[in-house]
């Protein structure tokens, strides 16, 4: 454990002389001698690691290392803010209604691009993935550079911080306005629904009234 320590201090020293840049996880290779949850860790945690912070975490020997990284560089705070129901979608790399910013991330890494917008009804952001399919029909994100003229782009359309909507670009048109006027309808709904003086009913003062025999600025004993 000292070891790992060490590693970690050395790792803070050069973080601050050094840019922070997202590394990318080799998957492949650590599948072949990590246990699986300590793979989707790197997986889920690669979008936010520095290189070095990434070739330092590659490098630990043991699950009981690697959670004590996270914990100490922040991450497994993030891991346990995850959603319960959630948490399955994640390992299992889907992306699903419901999500937060955080969780998308874990599973598909940071998108191509984000745009953002404000309506009445909520704040829009739309984070754009790109995917390509292989020749047995698998799909693939792609990642940087990579060019496939087979692309397919998948839109997360975000309400509020949450996922509503994965859709592709011919879609998301049709799609947003949708979400957009669901939120309208719902916030009309309880606005509705909140009470108002006018629908209470008026109390009788009258001689045969719940209040009759009580004078102004006397106490109602009654009940003693």
């Amino acid at each position: 454990m000292k070891r790992w320590i060490s590693l970690f201090v050395a790792l803070v020293v050069a973080s601050i002389a050094l840019p922070a840049y997202a590394g990318k996880a080799n998957i492949k290779k650590l599948s072949k001698k990590w246990p699986a949850m300590d793979v989707k860790w790197a997986d889920a945690f690669d979008v936010w690691m520095s290189d070095d912070e990434l070739d330092v975490f590659e490098k630990l020997t043991s699950t009981e290392e690697r959670k004590e990284f996270l914990e100490q560089a922040g991450y497994w705070k993030m891991w346990e803010e995850i959603d319960e129901e959630m948490l399955p979608n994640i390992l299992e790399g889907r992306v699903v209604n419901g999500m937060t910013r955080n969780e998308v991330l874990m599973v598909w890494n940071k998108p191509e691009k984000i745009r953002k917008d404000f309506t009445k009804e909520a704040y829009v952001s739309e984070l754009h993935y790109k995917f390509e399919y292989d020749r047995k029909g698998r799909k693939k994100r792609l990642e940087g550079d990579e060019y496939n003229k087979d692309i397919e782009v998948m839109i997360v359309l975000e309400m509020d911080g949450l996922v509503a909507a994965i859709v592709s670009t011919e879609d998301l048109a049709a799609t947003r306005d949708a979400a957009i006027a669901e939120k309208k309808a719902a916030k009309e709904a309880r606005k509705d629904a909140k009470p108002t003086f006018e629908d209470e009913e008026d109390i009788e003062f009258g001689p045969d009234g719940p209040e009759a025999g009580v004078e102004a600025g006397t106490e109602d004993n009654s009940k003693d």
